[in-house]
């Protein structure tokens, strides 16, 4: 079904940004043009960072801090969900180990999506940058590498948890060069890896009360019906309930936490293998 933004459900952001130890070195390396972009534009998002509301300042003082990074790992919560990774596919084989450590089962991939999440805003600017700079195909610009890392739900907070995503976070700085230290051997878990265009989110017909009937991580196929809706307001019991029913087959992800629910909101969101949309179309609904 038709769907417009990659991103909902957030109630806040953590960006953690990652410069390598060795970022002088690095940065004394890239062109003279290259480092004029990474100034300039650090300078112009600390501009921003002083006028407007304060979530555009939020917003802007985030870019300043990320602007530049080798890496950057955007660390959301969902509502009720698995742990997810969404990151383009020029990054994902750097962030593959973050998703072995952390033993992510679902990792979406998306080059451009709807709404211009914050991971994907600093691979597009490059991709411009190195153009106007006649790098690319010929010569190998700067590009930095961003994923939004979704830690499960909301309510998914326990020390146990606690614990072991922060070492798996600190062994992926430490593999990647980004801290130094010693880092345990990584887990060899396997990823459910699809693209955005395969992801499907079933959309609530009505303002009522919604009934998941499926748990996070079930396989579905087309026509399951993975809930059910009540609608308090209509007047004919025997028309009070409607099934949400899949339109694909694939893994259930990630699903809204409350019980009542308003007409347009996701129910559930299911990652497929199949391509249903074209990736420049709008692609999940709030």
């Amino acid at each position: 079904m038709p769907v417009k933004s990659r991103r909902q459900w957030h109630s806040s952001t953590w960006s953690a940004c990652s410069r390598r130890q060795t970022l002088p070195v690095r940065f004394a390396a890239r062109s003279l043009s290259c480092r004029i972009a990474i100034l300039l534009g650090q300078s112009s998002a600390g501009s921003l960072a002083r006028v407007g509301t304060p979530v555009e300042r939020l917003q802007a003082g985030l870019m300043t801090l990320a602007w530049g990074s080798d890496m950057i790992v955007d660390v959301h919560a969902d509502m009720e969900a698995l742990l997810h990774l969404y990151t383009s596919e020029i990054s994902w084989p750097l962030f593959r180990p973050l998703a072995q450590r952390l033993d992510v089962p679902v990792v979406i991939l998306a080059n451009k999506s709807a709404d211009r999440p914050f991971d994907e805003v600093h691979g597009e600017a490059w991709d411009t940058i190195n153009a106007h700079l006649g790098e690319g195909a010929g010569r190998s610009g700067f590009r930095t590498a961003a994923c939004t890392l979704e830690l499960r739900g909301l309510s998914d907070v326990t020390p146990e948890l606690a614990a072991t995503d922060s070492r798996a976070l600190c062994d992926f700085l430490l593999q990647s060069g980004a801290s130094m230290g010693a880092t345990q051997a990584s887990a060899d878990a396997t990823a459910f890896v699809t693209t955005l265009d395969a992801v499907e989110a079933a959309i609530s017909a009505i303002t009522g009360v919604a009934i998941p009937l499926k748990p996070l991580g079930a396989k579905v196929d087309v026509g399951d019906v993975v809930a059910r809706l009540y609608d308090p307001f209509e007047p004919d019991p025997g028309q009070c309930w409607q099934d949400v029913v899949t339109e694909m087959e694939g893994i259930i992800f990630a699903r809204w936490h409350q019980r009542v629910i308003q007409a347009g909101m996701t129910v559930v969101k299911i990652a497929g293998s199949e391509r249903k949309r074209s990736a420049e179309r709008v692609l999940l609904r709030d």
